[in-house]
Order: C-alpha cells, then sequence, then structure tokens
C-alpha cells in the first residue's frame, strides 16, 4: 500500500480537489449553463473520489 508520507500529500491533493470542484460545479449548470464546465467539475470530482479513496 501507500506509505505514510504519500497519504499525508494526497490528504492535500483531495482538499484541493475538492475545493476546486464545488465552484466548476455550481457555475456550470446554475451561472454558466456551460455542459463543458460541469463536465470538468464532474471529472475533477471523480478524481478526487478515487485519491480520496486511496489517502484515507
Amino acid at each position: 500500500m501507500l506509505s505514510a508520507a504519500t497519504k499525508r500529500k494526497l490528504r492535500h491533493v483531495v482538499l484541493a480537489g475538492t475545493i476546486v470542484s464545488f465552484p466548476l460545479l455550481y457555475l456550470g449548470p446554475v451561472t454558466l449553463e456551460e455542459p463543458a464546465v460541469t463536465v470538468a467539475g464532474l471529472v475533477v470530482g471523480a478524481v478526487t473520489a478515487a485519491l480520496a479513496w486511496l489517502a484515507f
């Protein structure tokens, strides 16, 4: 599995990914009504979820 130092670094990446995904998921469908921004938010969220599974 992953070392403790790697998990610690991944936790920071997960936090940053979560912070980035929320504005994208709000701006995409609500403010801009742009499907590409919504899909980008969903992709960031999915990658963040996978990294969170590894980190925790």
